[in-house]
């Protein structure tokens, strides 16, 4: 094989490794972001099965911060320093 094609191929061997590497990545992040959804539902559930269990409240509420929220602003990402 001639120089100029060896380069060529080695360059797309690497570009096809980056979208490889970008596609992985992306789907952990997107495991990781439906677990928290998860959590987030299974809480709430559990605050409607149990509206008086202050235990299913605390949960709901970590489960919510997990997920990114503020519980001060009620907002993903915080705004309580843009006051």
């Amino acid at each position: 094989m001639s120089e100029a094609l060896e380069r060529v191929i080695a360059d797309q061997q690497k570009q096809i490794d980056s979208l490889m590497a970008r596609d992985k990545a992306n789907l952990e992040a997107w495991v990781r972001e439906n677990a928290k959804r998860e959590r987030v539902a299974l809480a709430a559930f559990g605050v409607l099965s149990n509206p008086e269990s202050p235990e299913c409240h605390f949960e709901l509420k970590r489960a919510v911060m997990a997920w990114g929220y503020c519980p001060t602003c009620e907002c993903s990402p915080c705004e309580c320093d843009y006051d």
